[in-house]
C-alpha cells in the first residue's frame, strides 16, 4: 500500500485588528499631490496674473496706499491691492478644483462602501450615476445654507458687521466650498431634519459620525474630515494677525484667515494622505508577519517527532 501523504491544512486568514481598513486608492497620493499643488498655485499666482492686475484697480473694494504704509514686495501687492477680488478669485479657483476632487473621492468612497454581490454593486453604482445631478445640485445648496452660517458665526465672533459684508460672505464661501462642498456630494446632502427616509437617516448618521464623533470607518472619509479640520484651524490662526498693529497691507481683513483656510486644508489634506499610508504600511506588515507565524507554526505540526 502506498504510503499517505500528509497534506497542510490550508492557511486560515489573518486575524483584522485596529489597523484594518480597506486598501486605499492606487492614484489617492497622485491626486492629492495635484489637488494641492492647483490649489496652492490658485491662491499664489493667480492674483499675479495680468487680468488679474488689471481689474484690482478697478474692482470695487480696492485699497489706496499712502506713504505711511509700510513698504511690501511686489508679489504681495497684487494679492493686497484688492483684497474684495483676490477672495473672489480665490472662491472660483476653489469651486473649480473642488468640483473636480469631490467628483474623484465620490466614486472612492462608492468603492469602498457599496457592499453586496457584484450584480448588487453594479446596480447601486448605475443609481448613482443617475442621481448624479440631484446630488450636485444638493452639494451647491448645502455650500450656499453653510456659508450663511459661517458668516453669523464669523460676525457673532468679531468680524465686521456692515462695513465689509462682501469680504466677510466671501471668506465664509471660500470655507465652505472647501471644507462643506466634498462632504456634501460625496457622503450626500444632509436633508432637512424631518426628513425620515432610510436614505436621508444613513446620510445623517454618517455626517454625525464623521464630524461629530470623528469616527472615521475608511480612508475616503478620513480625506474628507481632516482637510475640513484643518480648514477650520487655519481660518482661526489667520485671524490672530489682523488684530496686530503692523500696519501692514496683507494685515488687511479678511486676507489672512482666507489664506489661513487654504494653508490648513492643505495640511490636513497631506495629513490624512500620511495617516493612511502609515496604516495601510501597518497593516500590511502585520499581515505578513501573522502570515508568516501560521506558516512556521504548520511546518513544526508536519515535522517528525524525535524518539527520546
Amino acid at each position: 500500500m502506498p504510503s499517505k501523504m500528509k497534506l497542510k491544512a490550508p492557511i486560515k486568514p489573518t486575524r483584522k485588528t485596529h489597523t484594518d481598513e480597506p486598501q486605499p486608492s492606487s492614484s489617492y497620493p497622485a491626486v492629492v499631490g495635484v489637488h494641492n499643488t492647483l490649489l496652492a498655485f490658485a491662491a499664489l499666482f493667480l492674483p499675479q496674473s495680468k487680468g488679474h492686475l488689471e481689474l484690482a484697480g478697478q474692482f470695487p473694494g480696492a485699497v489706496r496706499f499712502s506713504s505711511t504704509d509700510h513698504p511690501q514686495r511686489s508679489f504681495l501687492v497684487a494679492i493686497t491691492t484688492n483684497p474684495t477680488l483676490t477672495l473672489l478669485s480665490l472662491c472660483a479657483s476653489a469651486a473649480l478644483l473642488q468640483s473636480w476632487w469631490a467628483g474623484w473621492i465620490r466614486g472612492w468612497y462608492a468603492e469602498l462602501s457599496l457592499q453586496g454581490t457584484a450584480e448588487e454593486v453594479e446596480m447601486q453604482k448605475v443609481d448613482m450615476r443617475q442621481r448624479k445631478a440631484s446630488q450636485i445640485f444638493g452639494a451647491w445648496m448645502t455650500v450656499l445654507v453653510s456659508s450663511l452660517l459661517v458668516h453669523s458665526i464669523l460676525i457673532i465672533f468679531g468680524a465686521p458687521i456692515a462695513s465689509q459684508v462682501a469680504k466677510t460672505y466671501l471668506l465664509s464661501l471660500l470655507f465652505s466650498v472647501l471644507a462643506v462642498f466634498p462632504p456634501a456630494y460625496a457622503l450626500g446632502a444632509p436633508s432637512s431634519l424631518t426628513s425620515k427616509s432610510p436614505a436621508a437617516l444613513v446620510t445623517k448618521f454618517t455626517w454625525t459620525r464623521v464630524f461629530a464623533e470623528m469616527s472615521m470607518r475608511n480612508s475616503a472619509e478620513r480625506a474628507l474630515l481632516y482637510p475640513a479640520l484643518g480648514a477650520t484651524v487655519g481660518c482661526w490662526v489667520g485671524i490672530f494677525p489682523v488684530a496686530l498693529d503692523w500696519d501692514r497691507p496683507w494685515q488687511a481683513w479678511p486676507l489672512t484667515p482666507a489664506y489661513g483656510i487654504v494653508a490648513g486644508y492643505i495640511l490636513g489634506s497631506l495629513a490624512a494622505l500620511t495617516v493612511t499610508a502609515t496604516l495601510h504600511l501597518a497593516s500590511q506588515g502585520q499581515r505578513i508577519y501573522q502570515q508568516e507565524q501560521q506558516v512556521q507554526a504548520q511546518d513544526d505540526k508536519t515535522k517528525p517527532k524525535r524518539v527520546a
